[in-house]
């Protein structure tokens, strides 16, 4: 192993570190960089925006630099709050180790990466990853094996309630939880290889006195997966009275990256909806790019997203959030329309000149796994094919609300 990883350290330095800084614009498009004094000692990128993409209070076309020297993101004002550009990749895109982001860097930049002597690219999955896969597959093994009552009622809700296929189940890692000193017990089973350090760092359920509600209220799984990774687990009630619906172990934050996304840049259109189980009714009936922000609209801590979405090279985004209703039970637009026009002002903030930016509106309160369920498919890309133009949609609504 120690050879493998000096051939990758040389490769690292000579050949994906001068290729990576040549193409810094195209691996991070939302920051717009521009090259400056190419080629000299003081070659750099320069852009507009912060390290976290917000615009400063005052203009400058060199608020963010890169140098071709050091291979960090610095900011101006603020020069030692620095990023290194591989750990931007990973922070950008999700990634768990450095060796992730220079797997993915040279696919997006069509440069092979050193292979082992086995001829097996090196196994970099950290332990919380492979942790995290193995409480999916112990939980789906739960869901489909199981024969007491709670089991049989989770199995009801997703088929008769909510109208997952048998094979949408499986597909889309739908789990049944266990009571949690049980997951516990079979994660920390010398077989498995795991301790219960590994189990807290990798996917910590909140508890009050040692008491969890995981795996007693809140006994579906369903794998919080963003890029092919999962992130963490969204646990859910299948009682309809329960509020939250969900609660999320407390390493996941649901809130920086689109649940649903697909494991690379092929993904040229999202759907953007707010909750995830609107995201997975969608992608079970066939209709890709549907993704989820576990929010009522795109802004503040969830600018991440929009610029993952440009990160990937997404070319066209449609908001389908949702209608609720307001306190008289009628349709509340004022509402939407605000959640929306913040959307919109959140994602023209990074990318000014987007023109493909889309709102799908629905003709009562639902939101798309509710459309979807009571009109099918079909009624629900009518939707999306009627959306309007971003500046078409402000247009009509603008006096209104």
């Amino acid at each position: 192993m120690a050879d493998y990883l000096d051939i990758l350290r040389e490769w690292e330095r000579n050949v994906a570190n001068p290729i990576i800084y040549e193409h810094l614009d195209s691996l991070f498009p939302a920051y717009c960089f521009r090259r400056i004094q190419a080629g000299s000692k003081d070659d750099h990128w320069a852009s507009p925006f912060k390290i976290d993409l917000s615009l400063p209070k005052k203009p400058n076309k060199e608020k963010t630099v890169v140098y071709a020297n050091d291979l960090f993101f610095r900011e101006q004002g603020e020069w030692d709050n620095k990023i290194a550009i591989i750990d931007k990749l990973k922070e950008d895109n999700g990634l768990n180790t450095i060796y992730e982001a220079y797997v993915f860097a040279a696919e997006r930049l069509g440069i092979s990466v050193p292979k082992n002597g086995s001829g097996n690219l090196y196994d970099t999955k950290s332990t919380s990853q492979r942790l995290l896969e193995k409480l999916e597959a112990y939980f789906k093994w739960n869901l489909h094996n199981n024969t007491g009552t709670v089991a049989k009622d989770v199995r009801k809700y997703l088929n008769i309630t909510r109208g997952f296929s048998e094979e949408d189940i499986e597909t889309l890692g739908f789990g049944l939880v266990p009571a949690w000193d049980k997951v516990e017990a079979y994660i920390t089973n010398p077989r498995q290889g795991f301790s219960l350090e590994d189990l807290k760092f990798a996917c910590e359920v909140r508890s009050v006195d040692g008491y969890t509600s995981v795996g007693k209220e809140y006994i579906l799984s369903i794998p919080f997966r963003s890029g092919g990774k999962i992130k963490g687990f969204l646990f859910r009630s299948i009682n309809p009275d329960t509020q939250p619906k969900y609660i999320v172990n407390k390493n996941l934050d649901r809130k920086t990256s689109f649940f649903n996304i697909s494991t690379g840049y092929e993904a040229k259109t999202l759907i953007v909806m707010e909750g995830e189980l609107d995201a997975l009714t969608a992608t079970s009936k066939g209709i890709s790019g549907a993704v989820a922000i576990g929010g009522a609209y795109l802004s503040g801590e969830r600018r991440a997203q929009i610029c993952d979405a440009f990160n990937r090279n997404v070319q066209k985004i449609t908001l389908c959030l949702d209608l609720d209703k307001d306190k008289d039970g009628n349709p509340d637009y004022a509402k939407r329309f605000n959640a929306n026009r913040r959307s919109i002002i959140s994602i023209l903030d990074i990318k000014p000149d987007f023109k493909k930016l889309y709102v799908a509106e629905f003709p009562k309160p639902c939101d798309p796994d509710e459309f979807i369920r009571e009109m099918g498919s079909e009624s629900f890309l009518r939707i999306l094919s009627s959306a309007k133009p971003w500046w078409q949609y402000l247009s009509d609504n603008i006096t209104k609300f």
